[in-house]
């Protein structure tokens, strides 16, 4: 049961994070004034996930032209991240790795496969007012493309269709 509609304001949240090589609790609405870009993938240590994030993070500045805020989500541990970050090929990320270890955020958002333990992969959009504009579930063999989350980004804040 999916539990976001676009054009209303989405559910605020707190949780832990691993960023800047610390841990931190964060939330939703601390990123107020911004776009937001909330993308979920199943798990730590997995190559489509490695490579979705390193993209999203080498093309942070042109998130960062578009005023928007990258937050990744899995259901592993904010220490599984730091493992990952540090001792596996993901490298430094330039973004919030957010933990979701609880399975909160998955179940509030309706993105949560009870079953397997683990969010969808998942791209949610929020605009400043912390509206959702946009959300993909994605089948569990197609990967994110960040080319597309940007095109998406830039024409909700353009207010134009591309043809």
């Amino acid at each position: 049961m999916v539990r976001l509609v676009v054009g209303s304001p989405i559910e605020d949240f707190e949780t832990e994070c691993f960023f800047d090589d610390e841990f931190s609790n964060i939330k939703l609405s601390d990123y107020k004034g911004k776009y937001i870009v909330l993308f979920f993938y199943p798990h730590d240590f997995q190559k489509p996930a490695e490579g979705e994030l390193q993209e999203f993070s080498s093309r942070k500045s042109e998130f960062d032209s578009l005023n928007t805020q990258i937050l990744a989500f899995s259901t592993d541990s904010k220490y599984t991240h730091i493992s990952w970050i540090q001792q596996g090929d993901l490298g430094l990320m330039e973004f919030p790795m957010v933990t979701d270890h609880a399975h909160q955020i998955g179940r509030q958002y309706g993105i949560l496969d009870a079953e397997a333990g683990k969010d969808y992969r998942t791209v949610i959009i929020v605009d400043p007012e912390m509206i959702v504009r946009h959300f993909s579930v994605f089948d569990p063999q197609m990967t994110v493309s960040v080319t597309e989350v940007l095109r998406l980004l830039s024409q909700l804040q353009n207010n134009k269709m591309e043809t």
